[in-house]
């Protein structure tokens, strides 16, 4: 199958800009995740792929044939893109069977009858759902209809297949499942899919590459791996995953890819950078919560040691496999989390040296509400 080219896609909704310059492809067989919170363009990227929306400027192609192109003014409807489309609510027509669902696509298609059968049970059979074809989506569970809707978009073939949020209506361990089954069919039929989700988990586990979204933009396009361990910048790195963020100054510049860094409310960081930043810039740090040690008092770590932040606890909550932490150093709103319990009041943050991000620039550190009690 072709790979789908996305090139300087922009649009407004009056004076919003929904999107700005957006431009990225997905190669052949490439499960790709437009992953950001609400708002951010994600779906209006979707639905101008599949040719719900018309873009302002820019142009849409899988592999030779031109879907969109605001040049030459080319804009082919949804039913010419031949693009599997599975919405978020499912869209499946209640009065009609599973089967019957599954032929209107064909039929809208001119597919001769004779072939519809076969290929609705083929479609059906992927999904695992082949025994339920007479039944009607009431009868269905939530992830069975969810199975239906995706069978409904595989059943003629298309070029690209795209999902907006299709699990995000299933309760979480259902959605556990249908995360691994739906990575596991993308992979068995090969099909290029774009896939559209608010949820880092989902982008996480089921992406060959994603894209995070902010605001109309695409900050970074990579494999999840990336995208986790070196995001470009603090956005990226505090919608992925929990991030704390410490504005602080370079303090005698870089040797051998190690900066020392002084934070604003007090402590002295040696961290990894891939950039030169002088001595005396301002730069924004960010650690994540699974990075930093939570430690008591103890007679090695003090005020002048480095790579401890002296901090308070504030609230603590017991997730099960491990304990989340939320604290101020400083002035500054930290998070943390450990399997090891801790209840003093007062503690130090322990940060190794390659646990840190820094970034060019101050940057306001974004807080997150966490559940707990006070300690």
């Amino acid at each position: 199958m072709p790979d789908l080219v996305v090139q300087g896609l922009s649009k407004r909704f009056g004076e919003a800009q929904a999107l700005d310059d957006i431009s990225f492809t997905v190669q052949d067989g490439e499960f790709f995740t437009l992953l950001g919170p609400s708002g951010c363009g994600k779906s209006t990227t979707l639905m101008s792929v599949a040719g719900l929306e018309r873009p302002d400027s820019g142009s849409i192609r899988v592999g030779d044939e031109v879907f969109f192109d605001s040049d030459s003014g080319r804009f082919l409807t949804p039913e010419q893109r031949n693009l599997g489309m599975v919405f978020q609510s499912y869209a499946l027509w209640p009065h009609m069977t599973v089967e019957a669902n599954l032929a209107m696509p064909l039929k809208l298609r001119k597919v001769k009858k004779s072939r519809q059968t076969s290929l609705i049970d083929d479609a059906l059979d992927q999904v695992g759902l082949l025994p339920y074809k007479k039944r009607y989506p009431h009868q269905l569970s939530g992830g069975q209809q969810q199975r239906v809707a995706l069978a409904r978009a595989l059943v003629y073939s298309p070029t690209v297949l795209l999902l907006d949020e299709p699990l995000s209506n299933l309760d979480a361990k259902l959605r556990d499942r249908a995360r691994a089954w739906l990575k596991d069919l993308q992979s068995s039929i090969g099909i290029t899919t774009v896939y559209v989700t608010h949820d880092q988990l989902e982008a996480l586990s089921l992406s060959d590459r994603l894209a995070v979204m902010e605001d109309g933009h695409m900050l970074q396009v990579a494999s999840p791996k990336d995208v986790y361990n070196a995001p470009t910048n603090a956005s990226v790195a505090d919608f992925i995953g929990r991030c704390s963020f410490f504005e602080a100054t370079v303090r005698g510049g870089e040797s051998d890819g190690v900066a020392t860094v002084e934070l604003a409310g007090g402590g002295t960081l040696r961290v990894t950078s891939h950039e030169t930043h002088p001595d005396g810039a301002a730069v924004t740090v960010g650690i994540r919560s699974e990075r930093m040690e939570v430690v008591p008092p103890r007679s090695d770590v003090g005020a002048e040691s480095v790579n401890a932040i002296p901090a308070e606890l504030k609230k603590v909550a017991f997730v099960g496999a491990r304990y989340e932490y939320e604290l101020v150093a400083g002035d500054q709103l930290v998070f943390a989390e450990s399997e090891a319990e801790v209840t003093d009041r007062q503690v130090w943050l322990i940060v190794p040296t390659d646990a840190a991000y820094v970034f060019s620039g101050a940057a306001a550190a974004r807080s997150r509400e966490l559940g707990g009690v006070e300690v």
